[in-house]
């Protein structure tokens, strides 16, 4: 059976690749963010699919959204923490047996300071096509 909306087994397969690939985060990779959780951290952001229907496909467009959060002084560390995001994600062959993902790539990446004033937000936008 297809999946018509493939953003949970996607959400699955985004957080066991980082929490594997940045390692510097020791599994600091939330849905929603625990009380009193340490800094850094990533959380999966917004999803948006539109779908890819056609007589003999059902498949989706994701744009997934992966956000860095540190408290560090400047945006060193979120940038770091984003190339390492990037590194895990973009181009890369990912599955879990019953989402097919023909492609996942960088589709555009913010470095923000939050208001605040001291914590640093990275927004990292992901453009796949799953099948």
């Amino acid at each position: 059976m297809p999946i018509s909306d493939p953003s949970l087994p996607l959400q699955k397969i985004f957080v066991v690749a980082l929490k594997a690939a940045v390692v510097e985060l020791d599994g600091r990779v939330y849905d929603e963010v625990p009380a009193g959780a340490k800094y850094p951290y990533v959380t999966i952001g917004n999803t948006q699919i539109l779908s890819e229907k056609t007589e003999c496909l059902e498949g989706a467009e994701v744009y997934q959204t992966i956000d860095v959060w540190t408290q560090s002084a400047g945006r060193v560390e979120a940038k770091r923490i984003g190339a390492a995001v990037i590194s895990a994600l973009d181009d890369a062959a990912l599955s879990d047996g019953t989402l097919t993902i023909n492609s996942c790539n960088l589709e555009d990446a913010q470095y923000l300071d939050d208001p605040d004033g001291i914590t640093k937000h990275g927004v990292l936008t992901f453009h796949i096509l799953t099948d």
